[in-house]
């Protein structure tokens, strides 16, 4: 699967809408040195009846999207790289 590749439109937004701040540390982020995670793995989109399963655990609804603005985090590398070393399971039960 092919991942995602966010506009320059898309990339401002997300990071005005975290208050350009990351989701994970709260530290302040250049938007230079913005990452754009994906709180939902865009993975699981290859992986419908797991998808379907963090869907109803997290009550998040059928139609919840893993590749638009819902789904999308503003993040420090660094951050975004600890979080994806932890199960979904972990990461949500914490």
């Amino acid at each position: 699967m092919r991942k995602r590749r966010f506009s320059f439109s898309e990339r401002l937004a997300i990071w005005e809408a975290y208050g350009r701040v990351c989701l994970y540390c709260e530290e302040p982020i250049v938007f230079k040195d913005l990452e754009i995670d994906h709180i939902l793995p865009e993975d699981l989109q290859g992986k419908l009846s797991e998808l379907k399963v963090w869907k109803q655990r997290l009550n998040l609804g059928v139609d919840y999207p893993i590749n638009d603005f819902p789904n999308w985090a503003a993040s420090h590398h660094g951050c975004n790289k600890k979080k994806a070393t932890v199960s979904l399971h972990d990461w949500f039960s914490s």
